[in-house]
């Protein structure tokens, strides 16, 4: 036999026991896979159900794949967060943040926020400002109640923000509001998952002139 003809007969053998190595890798990984089963809005694994979040609450980062719908959906862990209380499900593309149900609904008053990222969304590199001055996030944030209730404003607006919220408590977790600025002058926080607008104070403005 040739050298040549020994050659590829090397290359194919290997090549052979790579693929059954990788065919093997990824049966076990699927194997070990949790299987959750989609029933309306809620994932259901083992005795756990978990319910999805409203869209303006995103994963910012995720770490390993754990996980496999009944409808081959990825499920991955949030960095920062156990699985057994948050986890994110890839539907589409589109990435949808779900918690166990025996935690609390998350809302911005129990998110502990103590940094605020305020960006302009409305051009591809607009300004960013990062806010850790716990005395202007708690302000912001403290009119975000009935009281300050009001429709959404008639009148056209000079300057309209995403407000990223975190917070240590629930690391690899982020919530977005809107910061809204009319032509006269007032300003207003925006919640698209409620619809909620809340009239607010001049704190925010001044931290972003």
């Amino acid at each position: 036999m040739s050298k040549k003809r020994k050659l590829w007969m090397l290359i194919i053998a290997v090549f052979v026991l790579v693929a059954i190595a990788v065919v093997l890798f990824l049966q076990f990984n699927k194997s070990t896979m949790r299987k959750y089963i989609i029933i309306q809005n809620e994932l259901f694994y083992e005795d756990m159900a978990y319910v999805k979040m409203a869209e303006n609450l995103f994963a910012i980062s995720l770490t390993d794949q754990i996980g496999i719908t009944d409808r081959d959906q990825q499920v991955y862990a949030i960095q920062g967060q156990d699985s057994n209380d948050w986890i994110c499900v890839r539907i589409d593309g589109i990435e949808a943040v779900y918690r166990n149900s025996k935690i609390p609904y998350l809302v911005v008053d129990r998110f502990n926020t103590n940094k605020m990222v305020v960006k302009d969304e409305s051009i591809l590199e607009g300004n960013q400002k990062t806010i850790i001055d716990q005395t202007i996030i708690d302000a912001s944030l403290g009119y975000m109640v009935d009281k300050n209730l009001v429709n959404m404003p008639e009148e056209g607006y000079s300057m309209v923000m995403a407000i990223n919220l975190y917070s240590d408590d629930f690391k690899g977790l982020c919530i977005t509001l809107y910061y809204l600025h009319d032509e006269n002058g007032n300003c207003f926080i925006y919640n698209s998952n409620t619809e909620e607008v809340w009239k607010i104070g001049h704190e925010l403005m001044q931290q972003l002139s």
